[in-house]
């Protein structure tokens, strides 16, 4: 490995919709290295990635240097975009087109001139091929017909075809297979002993990832931890990380693992004239017996808010007594204040689009969605989609179905507490056991469910904990 500082960017720093995305973040590469910059979900690996391919919007500042020398780097334009490529899941090579093809064309080749140098472009294809120990890709078959990790290889040997220096790869769930991993370890391997520097970014702890040269371990934004592959061990990048493997075989969510981790814990929590201490924890339902239904619509309007009054009121280990709570905190909260349809279902929507809203402020456009990550739910959910459509359609209403829609919904976006007001109104006794049994999958997603009911009864066919308001002490 060539031991030469190539990429250095200091004091990256971004800001996005008011949240801090990158915080002081630094990050160097030499040339000739392997660097996997791991990180779990919302750590600002891809953001960091986004910046540096001039996509994102918003308040960004950072510096810029390549082989020691400032590049002048401003938001949106990198004078230094030729020499990047930046590997995303979904390729961007043109699947009706043949891999010579695609190789050749990069936005410069016109088809015209293509076709007339037909044959020298084919040759050249079947050289680089065997070259990066790809031969058995055939030059004249379609991209359209190869496999997912087939196109990201060609895709990056058609970035290296023409120039690039700095591989940023956001692509490593597509390879499944350890005879992909091969492949892909086989090509960087051989790109970096040309000077290539090659940036992986994961959230996954895993073994193959293991013939990096180093990794930069990220969370909220910044640097924390820098190690060598001698000292990287699976423990380490689990404690940093999240506990999945890349694997085609389900397994259970990663909050489900942190069962009974207390979530939100209030203590004297003050609604009109009484007050209320409890706790909901990832796992466990938990019911609030509310005196009447003034309480109960105090309460929610509390959580939509995120304004409390209390003695001490935690969420997410972050204490908000007598604060406003940060909308990135109130995001991972799903507060329902009816199972009817006005007040869950954006009516201009499908069922599969009210899945992905998560609030009404996006009621004026469709949330954009991959359309393979759409087709996937839809596959996956697709009686509950047809059974939503239809009661949309008849005007119909659906209370469980309009719940399902939420949880759904709510497991998406991550959230990590889900409060649900009398949720058993207008329901039968089939309905309320229904009930229970989407709560209490919700539950084993490793969510905390908070019931508010003003019976009591109610509240112990559906909970295992229940707390009441009671009238606060004389000060």
């Amino acid at each position: 490995m060539i031991e030469k500082e190539a990429l250095r960017v200091e004091n990256a720093c971004g800001r996005f919709l008011k949240l801090a995305v990158l915080d002081h973040f630094h990050f160097s590469a030499n040339s000739g290295e392997i660097c996997c910059l791991f990180g779990a979900h919302n750590a600002g690996k891809t953001a960091f990635m986004q910046l540096l391919a001039g996509k994102l919007s918003g308040e960004w500042s950072m510096r810029l240097l390549i082989d020691g020398v400032d590049v002048h780097w401003s938001p949106g334009k990198n004078p230094a975009a030729a020499l990047f490529a930046f590997i995303w899941e979904e390729s961007r090579l043109l699947p009706n087109f043949s891999v010579a093809e695609n190789l050749c064309i990069f936005g410069q080749v016109p088809l015209w001139k293509l076709y007339i140098r037909k044959n020298s472009y084919e040759s050249q294809t079947r050289r680089v091929l065997k070259q990066y120990d790809l031969g058995g890709i055939d030059a004249h078959r379609k991209v359209g017909q190869l496999s997912k990790a087939q196109c990201i290889l060609l895709e990056i040997i058609r970035y290296a075809m023409h120039g690039a220096r700095f591989f940023f790869l956001d692509c490593l769930p597509l390879f499944q297979h350890s005879a992909d991993i091969v492949e892909l370890e086989r090509l960087l391997k051989k790109l970096a002993a040309e000077g290539k520097t090659i940036i992986l970014l994961s959230n996954r702890a895993d073994e193959r990832l293991f013939f990096a040269d180093r990794f930069v371990i990220m969370r909220s934004g910044a640097r924390v931890k820098t190690a060598s592959r001698e000292e990287v061990t699976i423990d380490l990048l689990k404690a940093y990380g999240e506990l999945a493997q890349y694997s085609a075989e389900a397994e259970e969510p990663a909050l489900f693992q942190e069962q009974g981790t207390a979530v939100l814990t209030a203590r004297q929590l003050t609604v009109l004239d009484r007050a209320c201490s409890f706790e909901a924890c990832r796992g466990r339902l938990t019911g609030i017996a509310c005196p009447d239904e003034h309480y109960a619509a105090c309460l929610m309007q509390s959580f939509a808010s995120g304004k409390f009054t209390a003695a001490s009121f935690r969420f997410m280990e972050e204490e908000y007594a007598g604060k406003t709570m940060r909308w990135k905190s109130l995001r991972r909260i799903c507060a329902v204040e009816s199972l009817l349809a006005e007040k869950t279902i954006i009516p201009n929507f499908g069922a599969l689009d009210n899945i992905y809203i998560s609030s009404a402020w996006m009621e004026s456009r469709l949330p954009r969605l991959h359309k393979s990550v759409r087709r996937l739910v839809a596959q996956e959910e697709k009686d509950l989609i047809r059974q939503a459509d239809r009661a949309m359609e008849e005007h119909r209403e659906e209370p469980l179905l309009n719940l399902r829609i939420l949880a759904k919904r709510a497991v998406l976006m991550q959230c990590l507490l889900i409060v649900l007001d009398r949720p058993t109104r207008g329901l039968d006794e089939n309905g309320c056991k229904e009930l229970q049994e989407i709560l209490q999958d919700l539950a084993n997603h490793g969510m905390a469910v908070l019931v508010l009911d003003t019976r009591k009864r109610n509240l112990r066919d559906l909970c295992s904990e229940m707390a009441e308001f009671q009238p606060r002490e004389l000060l």
